[in-house]
C-alpha cells in the first residue's frame, strides 16, 4: 500500500485549494452531504411531535447549506413552529438574543417568512430576500436548504463574518439543536468552490431522444410569452413536447406554434394530440390517445429509435392543498397503465412497453403521491384495482431529478412575488430497465452566462415567459445494447460521484486495487486509467470543472480500450 501514501497529500491538496466547501445540490436527495453530521438527543419532541434527529451545515462561495433530519415526516413549508437562527457574524451582542446566541435571521419555515435583525432594525423578510431554496417540497423526515451568502435584506449584508454560529428551535415547545446555550458553530470559508458548472445543453449522441416538459403559464404563447417560450423551444430542439396550461388553443395550434420555432427532424413531420390544458407534440407517430381526468396519455411509435414504443402520460395533477384529488389521479393513471398491459386497450400494449409520467405533477403536499407513481402503490385499491408493476424488470420507475443549467438547483417553479419559496413540481420518471437517460436540465435562463444564452439563441429574460421552467430529458434504450451501464467518475461502484471515488481511483492507478467498472474511473475518457483521472475527478466536484460524461447511468458514447464487464448503475 506504499504507493497509496500519495492519496492523503492530493486529497488534503484539493480540499485545500476547495477551501472545504461541498457542491451541494438542492435536490431534496442528500447525495453531497459527506461530512459528518450533529447529533441531537432522541425523544426530547416535547408535545410537538417534532424530534430533530441530526443537523448538518456546509457552504460554497455563493451559498451557506444547512440539511436537518426529523423523527418524523413533516410538511417543511407549513403546519408547524420550526425556525432556523443564524447568528452571522458570530458575535452574541448584536441581532435577536435567543439561546446564547445573537441571530441576524430568524427563518420560520412554517409560516414561508423571517426576519432580519441586521442593522439596528428588525426586517420582515421574503424568501426572495435571501434567496431562500428547500428542497424537497413534499412531506420528508429530512430537508436541504441554502442561503445567499451576498443577502443583503434592508440593504445591510447578511452575512459579516466568516465565522456563523446556528440554531434549529420548535417553538412549540418542542426540540432545539443544540441544546445547550450558545448554538453550532459553522466555519465559513471564502472563495473556493463556485456554485456550479454550466451544463451543456447539446446532446450527448445525435440520436438520442429528446424529451421536453413545460407549463406555459395560461396560454402563454399566444399570450405575450411567444418569443420566449418559441427561442426555449428551439434551444432544446427536442423530439416530444409536452405542454401543460394550454387551455383555450387546441393540438393543432400547439402544433403550428412548436413548427414555428423549430423544423421536425429530416424525413418526420410533427404529430399532436390534447385533453383539457395537456397538449403533446411529436415527430414520432401517435398511435392511440387516452384521456384521464385531465390528463393525457399517448402511445408513441418509436419502434425505429427506441426499440419499441412509449407509453407516454402527461399529466397536471390537481395544485396545492389537494392531496386527495392527486391521488385520486395518480390512482387513475396507475389503473389505466395496468389496463394497457393487460391488453385491455383498443392497442395492445406489450406489458414490456417503456412507461414515461411526465409533467406539472404539483407534487407540494404528501409524498405518497410520487410513491405511488415510482411505485405502482395504488391507495384506493377499491375503486382502482391493486398495484402496478410499472417496469418490464418488476421494478417501479426513476426519477432522474435533472438539475438546472447554471446552479446546482433542482427546482422547477418560482414566483418572487408568492409566499412559497422556489420548488421542485415538475417532473419526468421512466422506466430504467427498458431506457437509459443521458443529458438532462431544467433551463432558467437569468441565472445562464452571456455566452451559453448567445450560443442558443435566448435572451436573459425568456424564462419569465412561464412561472415553470421547461425541463429536458434525453432517453436511449437498454434493450438489445451490446454495451454495459456505468457512471463515469463512479469508480467505487456506489451510485454516485464524489470524494470517496477519487481515492478509489487513485487506488486503481497504483495498481492496489481492481476496479468494478474500468470505464468509470477513467473520468476524463482518455481511455486509460491514471492519476489524472483523479485530478479530474477532483477539479470537478471541488472547482467546478467539467464533469465526467455520460453524467448518468448510460451506455459508453466514446468507446476506447477500456470498458466495463458488467452493468454497475440501475
Amino acid at each position: 500500500m506504499q504507493k497509496l501514501l500519495w492519496v492523503p497529500f492530493l486529497l488534503a491538496f484539493y480540499r485545500d485549494v476547495a477551501a472545504d466547501q461541498l457542491p451541494i445540490l438542492v435536490d431534496g436527495r442528500f447525495d453531497e452531504w459527506t461530512t459528518s453530521p450533529w447529533v441531537d438527543p432522541t425523544g426530547d419532541e416535547g408535545s410537538s411531535g417534532i424530534d430533530i434527529v441530526r443537523v448538518w451545515a456546509a457552504d460554497d462561495a455563493d451559498q451557506i447549506f444547512v440539511s436537518f433530519e426529523l423523527s418524523a415526516p413533516i410538511l417543511l413549508n407549513s403546519g408547524h413552529d420550526l425556525t432556523l437562527y443564524l447568528d452571522t457574524d458570530d458575535v452574541a451582542s448584536t441581532g435577536l438574543a435567543t439561546a446564547g446566541i445573537g441571530a441576524e435571521l430568524e427563518w420560520r419555515f412554517g409560516d414561508r417568512d423571517g426576519v432580519a435583525h441586521v442593522g439596528g432594525a428588525a426586517i420582515d423578510i421574503h424568501h426572495e430576500d435571501i434567496a431562500f431554496r428547500a428542497a424537497p417540497a413534499v412531506t420528508s423526515t429530512r430537508f436541504e436548504l441554502s442561503i445567499r451568502r451576498d443577502a443583503t435584506p434592508g440593504g445591510v449584508s447578511l452575512f459579516s463574518g466568516n465565522s456563523v454560529r446556528l440554531l434549529v428551535r420548535d417553538n412549540s415547545g418542542g426540540d432545539q439543536f443544540p441544546d445547550a446555550s450558545g448554538g453550532a458553530t459553522i466555519a465559513m470559508q471564502t472563495g473556493g468552490l463556485p456554485s456550479g458548472p454550466e451544463l451543456l445543453l447539446d446532446r450527448e449522441l445525435a440520436d438520442d431522444i429528446r424529451l421536453v416538459t413545460f407549463n406555459v403559464l395560461s396560454d402563454a404563447p399566444w399570450e405575450g410569452g411567444g418569443a420566449g417560450i418559441g427561442r426555449q423551444l428551439a434551444a432544446a430542439a427536442a423530439d416530444v413536447y409536452c405542454f401543460q396550461e394550454i387551455y383555450d388553443h387546441t393540438a393543432g395550434e400547439t402544433e403550428a406554434f412548436v413548427a414555428s420555432w423549430i423544423d421536425a427532424p429530416s424525413g418526420s413531420s410533427w404529430h399532436s394530440a390534447s385533453n383539457n390544458d395537456c397538449k403533446v407534440v411529436s415527430r414520432f407517430p401517435i398511435l392511440d390517445q387516452w384521456s384521464l381526468s385531465g390528463n393525457l396519455a399517448v402511445l408513441l411509435d418509436t419502434d425505429g429509435e427506441l426499440a419499441g414504443p412509449v407509453l407516454l402520460v402527461n399529466a397536471h395533477l390537481p395544485c396545492c392543498g389537494n392531496d386527495s384529488g392527486r391521488q385520486q389521479e395518480v390512482d387513475e393513471i396507475l389503473e389505466f397503465i395496468r389496463q394497457q398491459q393487460s391488453g385491455a386497450g383498443a392497442i395492445a400494449v406489450d406489458p414490456d412497453t417503456a412507461v414515461v409520467i411526465v409533467g406539472d405533477l404539483n407534487l407540494v403536499g404528501d409524498s405518497q403521491q410520487l410513491t405511488s407513481l415510482l411505485e405502482g402503490d395504488i391507495v384506493d385499491e377499491g375503486a382502482f384495482g391493486p398495484d402496478v408493476i410499472l417496469d418490464a424488470d418488476g421494478s417501479g420507475l426513476t426519477d432522474p431529478a435533472p438539475r438546472q443549467v447554471a446552479e446546482r438547483m433542482a427546482y422547477t417553479w418560482r414566483s418572487d412575488t408568492s409566499s412559497f419559496w422556489p420548488g421542485r413540481l415538475d417532473y419526468v420518471i421512466y422506466s430504467d430497465s427498458l431506457l437509459s437517460v443521458a443529458r438532462n436540465w431544467v433551463l432558467y435562463t437569468p441565472d445562464m452566462s452571456t455566452a451559453a444564452l448567445a450560443a442558443y439563441g435566448m435572451q436573459s429574460d425568456d424564462s419569465d415567459a412561464s412561472d415553470h421552467s421547461l425541463m429536458a430529458v434525453d432517453f436511449r434504450s437498454n434493450v438489445g445494447s451490446p454495451l454495459p451501464l456505468f457512471l463515469r467518475g463512479d469508480c467505487a461502484a456506489n451510485q454516485s460521484v464524489n470524494l470517496p471515488d477519487a481515492v478509489r481511483i487513485l487506488g486503481v492507478a497504483f495498481g492496489e486495487f481492481a476496479p468494478a467498472c474500468a470505464d468509470a474511473c477513467d473520468t476524463d475518457d482518455s481511455g486509460a486509467i491514471e492519476i489524472t483521472d483523479a485530478v479530474y475527478l477532483l477539479t470537478y466536484l471541488f472547482q467546478a470543472g467539467p464533469g465526467p460524461t455520460p453524467s448518468v447511468c448510460a451506455i459508453d458514447s466514446t468507446p476506447d480500450a477500456i470498458d466495463c464487464a458488467l452493468t454497475t448503475c440501475p
